[in-house]
């Protein structure tokens, strides 16, 4: 009995393992493209969601408010912001631009920094990583097609990983998709069943079962009667059945029927 309720709080625990992974798929993530003026941010913002969302031109500071674009990178939904070029500036509009780069680097789940494959690591990319060191990061080497032939790309003096693209020529886009999914699976979804999400509901009752299976336990190493045994199991049985079917009641199923329509 022991060894069999030990091996169903495992399976319990590994399941309630996929619960971050459920919001991450009902959620997605919100990536930051963030970098000096001219890196090509636009442009990258551009290839990867395959239309003109940002105006693109050779001149600083084009981009001076938050352009928006939602993407599916495999099976996960991404909203990707390109901002405004941080850099100092006189002008008050794109100060403004400025100031919602930065906060939109810190409220992103990842922050793509881009560079400038031509010019190398500067100061003010020094400074702009000052800002958002701390954040999940990826290094974007972009413009990797300028450089003359046999030139090697410049070195990123950050522990980061770099991908390297040439937006304006749709170039490295799959590579940056990869890393962008290795960083995912690599946090906290590391330890999860890949195969398997669960949702909020599923999680609460799977949470109901894992605290029932472990008093059990604790009446079982009190060495209560059974009695005792049967009032906990019980509880993990109904719980269980919540998520099974076997367990429907009239207020689970208005439960699930406030959240979902359910066609004929």
């Amino acid at each position: 009995m022991q060894r069999q309720l030990r091996a169903v709080l495992t399976q319990v625990n590994q399941i309630l393992a996929t619960a971050d992974r459920g919001e991450l798929l009902r959620a997605g993530i919100k990536v930051a493209i963030v970098g000096r003026p001219n890196v090509g941010k636009s442009s990258l913002l551009n290839a990867w969601s395959r239309c003109d969302r940002a105006i693109v031109t050779d001149l600083p500071g084009t981009t001076r408010d938050l352009v928006e674009s939602q993407l599916v990178v495999g099976e996960i939904p991404v909203q990707v912001l390109d901002t405004a070029g941080i850099r100092e500036t006189a002008d008050p509009v794109e100060r403004l631009g400025v100031a919602r780069s930065q906060a939109a680097a810190q409220a992103a789940d990842l922050v793509l920094l881009t560079l400038d494959a031509t010019v190398g690591w500067t100061a003010a990319d020094q400074v702009i990583y000052e800002q958002v060191k701390g954040r999940s990061l990826l290094v974007i080497l972009n413009k990797i097609d300028l450089l003359p032939p046999g030139v090697m790309p410049p070195n990123v003096p950050i522990d980061a990983p770099v991908v390297k693209t040439a937006a304006a020529q749709n170039q490295g886009l799959e590579a940056l998709e990869q890393a962008i999914l290795k960083r995912v699976r690599a946090g906290s979804l590391e330890a999860a069943n890949l195969d398997l999400a669960i949702n909020q509901r599923q999680a609460a009752a799977l949470t109901q079962a894992q605290l029932a299976l472990e008093q059990v336990q604790r009446t079982i190493a009190e060495q209560m009667p059974f009695d005792f045994w049967t009032i906990d199991l019980r509880g993990a049985i109904q719980a269980l059945g919540e998520i099974t079917g076997e367990g429907m009641t009239e207020p689970m199923l208005a439960r699930i029927f406030s959240r979902f329509c359910i066609g004929k």
